[in-house]
């Protein structure tokens, strides 16, 4: 490692290589020392339990449980858990949904918990007799900050989401300095090794022309703004991630041109273009590991594809407002700023609440089943899930009710609408032709044109997105793709299954009929603040 410093670091810096490397060997050095105290190891399994027992992950990932009257510093003993390799194992059938699991479990460990295992190689990856996840080894770990958790959150929902301009534009950058490490969220088991390298916290908002999450995760240096935001750069980087993102892993793109290309962006930059943040050296290891075990089992592996499951239901439950807006980017795209034209968008639901239910089923008590072959939605838990949302104050909480409100309204609107003109017609004084309905209702035609009782454009888009997530819905139940309820046959089941559902919501709506009047304020509130910016709109 001395070496590696003092030699090798500053002549890669000199050939152009971008990055602190001096950084990153000091960041490797640490963490191999670290490794060589056992009571640390021994601390990090046990917080590591600590922080499972509380989640989705209880009964299906573990560490070895120390036995502390035989463990110290330098002698370290678990309880012994038989188990096989999981690149080796004997049931490939269930490798899918140990991946699964392992990538839910090391992205709740770095996004959640801020304490990463680092070293995932095959070895420390076993299958237990009851198919559960065992994880050897928690000598080398680092610690993440919350600020940077966030910030990973979003980049991995733009990815995921496919929305390659939003991954390079965010508000702010990382500051050069060094956080505490995130406190342990049980007491018992002891903090993480101090030794252990911390990761920098995202310092004040920057100006909002500052570009991108790379800046704000440290990949861009001071000074390379305004050339991330050229052209040639985000072309370059909409490739490189939509070609990560469709799976093969490295094989699908050439490493050599790649790398320069990088060479060329960073050599016509004065102060170079890309660079790799000393923190990112542990992370690129463990995920790359787990990204070549995936990869053993299915050459078209996407990592990114992988991150889904946990990001889903992440960006649902955390009550975070930055975790809130990457939900937000998730679902209405580019127009999430504008509340008086955003629109769900049915394509980016769906795979949002596919995502959740591959997170349920890899996290499930273990069965061997398959998560990416997702079983039909119990109706009663889709139910129960949904008055959950509307009963808990969250950001998912705010979205479905401006968005449920939105449609609500439009739906009677274009009732309205096919009511009147379907009433008979009268002829008044003056040769004025009006709805029977109309005349009725509004004697003096004071709301005739009025935007209250018409459509907009966002209306209509909203009742054509609500169409296509309740036949989305239908699919999901029905455990079928959308395309499959096709037919007279596949239309019948899927009207079925929806029926069904909605029986349930009925019946327990009714159950917990106490909590209807705050429901009902919400929407309530909601529906006047979509009517005052309506009236707004049409001055």
């Amino acid at each position: 490692m001395l070496l590696v410093r003092e030699v090798l670091a500053p002549l890669a810096s000199a050939v152009g290589l971008p990055g602190d490397l001096v950084g990153t060997a000091d960041a490797w050095g640490e963490g191999f020392v670290a490794e060589l105290d056992y009571s640390a190891e021994a601390a990090n399994a046990a917080l590591f339990n600590a922080n499972v027992r509380q989640g989705q992950l209880s009964g299906s990932v573990f560490a070895p449980p120390v036995v502390e009257g035989f463990s110290s510093r330098r002698v370290l003993t678990t309880e012994w858990v038989d188990g096989e390799r999981l690149d080796r194992c004997r049931a490939p059938e269930d490798v899918p949904r140990l991946c699964s699991l392992a990538m839910s479990t090391y992205l709740q460990m770095m996004l959640q918990d801020g304490v990463l295992h680092c070293d995932p190689h095959p070895g420390n990856l076993l299958r237990t007799a009851e198919g559960k996840l065992c994880i050897l080894d928690w000598g080398l770990v680092t610690t993440i900050s919350p600020d940077l958790q966030l910030t990973l959150i979003e980049h991995v929902a733009h990815l995921t989401a496919e929305d390659y301009a939003k991954a390079t534009a965010p508000p702010h950058r990382l500051a050069p300095t060094l956080a505490a490490p995130r406190p342990a969220a049980a007491p018992a088991p002891p903090p993480p090794h101090p030794s252990r390298r911390p990761l920098p916290t995202a310092g004040p908002a920057a100006a909002p022309q500052v570009p991108n999450d790379l800046v704000r995760l440290g990949f861009v240096p001071e000074g390379g703004e305004t050339d991330i935001e050229s052209s040639g750069v985000v072309d370059y980087l909409t490739f490189v991630y939509s070609t990560w993102n469709s799976g093969g892993g490295a094989s699908k793109l050439d490493v050599p041109a790649l790398l320069a290309r990088v060479q060329e962006l960073t050599a016509e930059t004065e102060n170079g273009l890309f660079q790799i943040p000393p923190y990112f050296a542990y992370i690129a290891k463990s995920f790359s590991v787990l990204e070549g075990i995936g990869l053993s089992s299915d050459p078209d592996y996407s990592i990114v594809q992988e991150t889904l499951p946990y990001i889903s239901r992440r960006i649902m439950s955390d009550p975070s407002p930055r975790t809130a807006g990457a939900l937000e980017t998730f679902v209405f795209g580019d127009v999430k700023d504008d509340r008086t034209a955003r629109v769900l968008s049915p394509k980016r639901v769906e795979t949002l609440l596919q995502g959740a239910r591959k997170y349920a089923a890899a996290t499930a008590a273990v069965d061997g089943a398959d998560p990416t072959l997702l079983q039909p939605l119990d109706t009663e838990a889709a139910a129960d899930a949904l008055l959950d949302t509307l009963q808990t104050p969250s950001p998912l909480q705010a979205l479905v009710v401006e968005q449920l409100t939105l449609v609500l309204a439009a739906s009677s609107r274009q009732l309205w609408s096919r009511l009147r003109d379907a009433s008979p017609r009268v002829e008044l004084a003056g040769g004025e032709d009006r709805s029977l309905l109309g005349l009725l209702v509004d004697p003096l035609g004071l709301f005739r044109a009025s935007r209250l009782v018409e459509n907009d454009e966002r209306d209509h888009k909203a009742l054509e997105a609500a169409r296509r997530l309740v036949e989305a819905a239908s699919s999901l139940v029905g455990g079928a793709p959308a395309d499959a309820t096709a037919g007279p046959d596949g239309e019948g089941a899927a009207n079925a299954e929806a029926a069904a559902l909605a029986r349930a919501l009925v019946r327990k709506a009714w159950e917990r009929r106490e909590h209807i009047p705050a429901i009902s304020r919400l929407f309530l509130v909601e529906a006047l603040d979509q009517t005052a910016a309506r009236l707004g709109r049409g001055r």
